[in-house]
C-alpha cells in the first residue's frame, strides 16, 4: 500500500468534523460518559488516503482519524472509513479506571474489545512529527507511523517495542524469508493462521482470512495490537472485502 496523509488544518476542520456527528459516534460517547472528563487539552483530525499498489489491485481507502487527547484521564480515537460505497466507524478509548487502564474498542455501536493495558496509550504516537505539524500548513503532508515499514519491507517482520513478531508484517511468516519461527504471542499466532489461510488467494477470496483474523485477534493485547488490526481492516477494503468490524 502507498499512503497519503494530511493533517486537516483549521480552515478545513468543520468539514471534517461533520464525519463524528454521526448517530454512531454520538451514540458510543454519550455511553461512555466522556462529558465527565471535561474539554480534551488537545484535539486534531488526520486524513489518509490508502492506495493499491500491488498485483492485487484494488480500491482506495480513505481514513480519517480524530485524536482527543484527555492527559492522565483518557485518550480516545475515533476512526471514520470509507471503502467505496461502504463506511466504516471505530472508537477506542484508554480510560484511567482506578488503578487500572481499561481499553474498550466499538465498531459501529457494537462493543468488540475490553481489556486491560497496562499504561495510557498515546494517540498521537501513532503519527511522526505529529506535534511539529499540527495546525500549521494546510496542506501539510504527514508520514503515518502506525504503518511502519517492519510490517511492509521486504525480509522484515513488524517491529514493536522491542519485540520482533515472527509471522506478523506483509512479508514475513512462513512462507518468506523474514520470521517463521515459534510465534512470540497470541496475537503472532493469529498472523500464522491468517498466513495459512490466505495463501494463494486473489481478491475477494482474501476477505474471510482477514475477517477470521479480526476475530482471532479480538480481546488480545501485546505490541503493535492496534497498528496490525489497522493494516488488516485497511488492507481487506482496498481488496474489496467492504469494512471488516
Amino acid at each position: 500500500m502507498k499512503h497519503v496523509a494530511l493533517f486537516v488544518s483549521k480552515e478545513n476542520l468543520e468539514k471534517h468534523q461533520n464525519l463524528f456527528n454521526s448517530p454512531t459516534f454520538t451514540k458510543v460517547l454519550n455511553e461512555l460518559n466522556i462529558e465527565s472528563l471535561g474539554s480534551p487539552k488537545r484535539t486534531d483530525i488526520v486524513s489518509i488516503v490508502h492506495l493499491p499498489n500491488d498485483e492485487f489491485g484494488g480500491i482506495p481507502v480513505t481514513e480519517t482519524t480524530k485524536l482527543m487527547d484527555f492527559g492522565s484521564k483518557a485518550q480516545i480515537v475515533l476512526k471514520h472509513y470509507e471503502i467505496g460505497t461502504d463506511i466504516g466507524e471505530v472508537v477506542q478509548i484508554w480510560a484511567k479506571e482506578e488503578n487500572d487502564v481499561v481499553f474498550k474498542e466499538y465498531s459501529g455501536d457494537k462493543l468488540l474489545v475490553e481489556h486491560i493495558e497496562e499504561e495510557l496509550y498515546d494517540v498521537y504516537q501513532d503519527f511522526v512529527d505529529v506535534s511539529q505539524v499540527s495546525g500549521a500548513l494546510p496542506n501539510s503532508l504527514i508520514q503515518p507511523a502506525y504503518n511502519p515499514a517492519s510490517c511492509l519491507l521486504e525480509g522484515s517482520c513488524c517491529y514493536f517495542e522491542g519485540k520482533r513478531y515472527e509471522h506478523c508484517g506483509h512479508k514475513c511468516g512462513i512462507y518468506e524469508v523474514a520470521g517463521g519461527g515459534t510465534p512470540i504471542n497470541a496475537i503472532d499466532s493469529c498472523c500464522r493462521t491468517h498466513d495459512i489461510e490466505i495463501r494463494g488467494k486473489k481478491g475477494k477470496d482474501r476477505c474471510q482470512p482477514h475477517k477470521n483474523f479480526i476475530k482471532c485477534t479480538n480481546n488480545l493485547s501485546g505490541p503493535g495490537y492496534h497498528t496490525i488490526r489497522n493494516g488488516i481492516r485497511i488492507d481487506a477494503g482496498i481488496h474489496l472485502c467492504g469494512w471488516i468490524g
